[in-house]
C-alpha cells in the first residue's frame, strides 16, 4: 500500500467501499466528518437504486456500518 493516500487505503474499508460492493452507480462521500464514523456516504433514494438500497439496508448492519436515512427537498 506504499504510495497510497490514507483516503485510497480507507475506501475499501469505508462506507464508500461498501456502497461500491452493493453496486451503487452513483454516490457522494463526505470525508470531513460524521459524529461517529468517517467518512459518510450518501446514496440517492430512487427507484433505479432499489437493488443497491436493499443491499445496503440488508447488509450494512451485519458489517458494522450504521445506516441513516434522510431526505432533503430538491
Amino acid at each position: 500500500m506504499s504510495g497510497l493516500s490514507n483516503e485510497q487505503i480507507g475506501i475499501p474499508l469505508s462506507s464508500a467501499g461498501f456502497a461500491r460492493k452493493c453496486d451503487a452507480a452513483k454516490f457522494v462521500t463526505d470525508w470531513n466528518g460524521g459524529s461517529h464514523t468517517e467518512p459518510k456516504t450518501f446514496v440517492e433514494v430512487t427507484v433505479s437504486n432499489a437493488d443497491t438500497l436493499n443491499c445496503i439496508l440488508e447488509n450494512a448492519p451485519k458489517e458494522g456500518f450504521p445506516v441513516n436515512i434522510s431526505f432533503e427537498a430538491l
